[in-house]
């Protein structure tokens, strides 16, 4: 498993103000991109309240792209370890291990 990590932390995502609390801010960033055996991509965020520069909080959430998965609104990293990583051959072996299991009769 290949794994990505953003070195600047100061590139969000988006940042906005929290309603209980003006002084505090939410922003999420790109945190780290795994590439699986499979080729899919696996992309973490990571969800921080900041006041000022200090991170009060913070959560992760992951999500996943399979191989040739529309990378429109991806961070720019994340389309950068795609197109290198989704070759043809790579997006043709995803899909050929696809099986779709069917109930018996």
């Amino acid at each position: 498993m290949l794994r990505f990590r953003m070195m600047r932390p100061e590139e969000f995502l988006f940042l906005v103000p929290t309603s209980s609390n003006p002084m505090l801010t939410e922003r999420t960033i790109f945190s780290l991109c795994e590439v699986l055996p499979s080729t899919v991509l696996q992309v973490r965020l990571a969800d921080q309240i900041v006041d000022g520069e200090s991170v009060k909080a913070f959560t992760f959430r992951r999500y996943c792209l399979p191989p040739g998965s529309d990378l429109t609104g991806q961070p720019e990293q994340v389309v950068a370890i795609a197109n290198a990583v989704w070759t043809p051959a790579a997006i043709a072996a995803y899909a050929a291990s696809q099986t779709f299991n069917t109930l018996p009769k």
